[in-house]
């Protein structure tokens, strides 16, 4: 089996994770989620179960299998072991033999940066619990690198119990490289550009994704600049409180 099982299993999660960002037209049903607040969050809102991932207690590390069928890995942000979390995981759902070649060329990345779940501004949103994991490309992770965690750093969930993933999200779970970090038209269009070259999508449905990519980028990092500026203090967002905090100025 070796690299070419892995390849086969990694091209099977993509595929799910892709579908899961769709939906049932890009705005209605998307169900990939990157953060949780607990585990039951997800078969209680989704369906599905959660599963214990051979060695591992469920407060490390678990698979949520959808309805559907596909698997999930979601580990603990503050986990060690989620590498060796993601190879078991490989091992135990898609019943790959990883080779020590595999294990070198691929990372274990959290779909919900780590710094993130480490800012998470808690008078307003859950705790980070449990984060989704994928294994994608080495040099991929290496490329999306310290700029993209620094940039993203600052981040709240979408609801009270759960992060959504948006379009960032899911470019670089499918492997795809980075661009511009700050420019939601060209971010947009060099990811449109990776999933029609991938397959993923068909020359009809360009306009539609880039459109809603470009909104959700536009969102994400208006959304992060806002939770940077509450949670450094230069904004206050309480009720009754005065709107501006004690840290205004350069930073």
């Amino acid at each position: 089996m070796g690299s070419q099982s892995l390849r086969g299993f990694l091209s099977q999660q993509s595929a799910a994770t892709f579908r899961h960002y769709k939906g049932s037209n890009y705005r209605e049903g998307k169900t990939l989620w990157i953060a949780v607040d607990n585990a039951d969050v997800l078969p209680h809102f989704r369906g599905g179960k959660i599963q214990e991932l051979s060695g591992f207690r469920r407060s490390e590390a678990f698979i949520y299998t959808r309805p559907e069928g596909s698997s999930e890995l979601w580990a603990n942000p503050a986990f060690a072991g989620h590498r060796d979390a993601s190879f078991a995981f490989a091992e135990q759902v898609g019943g790959v033999r990883l080779t020590n070649a595999d294990m070198r060329h691929v990372d274990s990345d959290h779909a919900f940066t780590r710094a993130a779940a480490g800012t998470q501004e808690r008078v307003f949103f859950a705790d980070v619990g449990f984060v989704r994991m994928n294994l994608i490309d080495k040099s991929v992770n290496r490329a999306w690198g310290a700029g993209f965690e620094r940039r993203h750093s600052h981040r709240n969930f979408t609801n009270e119990l759960w992060c959504e993933a948006h379009f960032l999200d899911l470019i670089k779970a499918l492997g795809g490289r980075p661009g511009s970090w700050r420019d939601p038209s060209m971010i947009a269009f060099e990811g449109v550009k990776f999933l029609l070259e991938q397959g993923y999508i068909e020359m009809k449905e360009a306009g539609l994704v880039f459109s809603i990519g470009r909104a959700e980028v536009l969102d994400h990092i208006q959304a992060s600049d806002e939770a940077y500026a509450v949670q450094s203090g230069q904004v206050n967002l309480e009720p009754g409180k005065p709107l501006t905090g004690q840290h205004v100025g350069a930073c």
